[in-house]
């Protein structure tokens, strides 16, 4: 991947700090990257988490889910090698999407 992967990373953290999403959860060996980016964009530290792994991340998006309630709205973005569809996956048979 190299240094480009990793600016290109950066570049998603500090878009997601300017577009004003309220909590980000990064998965993944360049996860800190976009935490990173977020962070230089000014994007407050106790609105980051970062995971090593998917199962991680739905339980943080659960937690989360719990808190913020009906109608929330959440991202899940990342590639294809990074299986991220499965965090949907697992959320939609909890039922917590229809």
């Amino acid at each position: 991947m190299g240094t480009s992967a990793e600016s290109g990373h950066r570049e998603v953290g500090r878009t997601l700090a300017e577009l004003g999403v309220n909590v980000l959860i990064s998965v993944g060996k360049l996860a800190e990257e976009i935490a990173q980016g977020a962070r230089l964009a000014g994007y407050s530290e106790d609105k980051i988490v970062v995971t090593a792994t998917r199962e991680q991340a739905i339980t943080k998006a659960l937690d989360l889910l719990g808190q913020f309630g009906p109608g929330t709205w959440v991202l899940i973005k990342g590639s294809r090698g990074m299986k991220m569809e499965e965090i949907t996956l697992n959320l939609e048979r909890l039922g917590i999407f229809t």
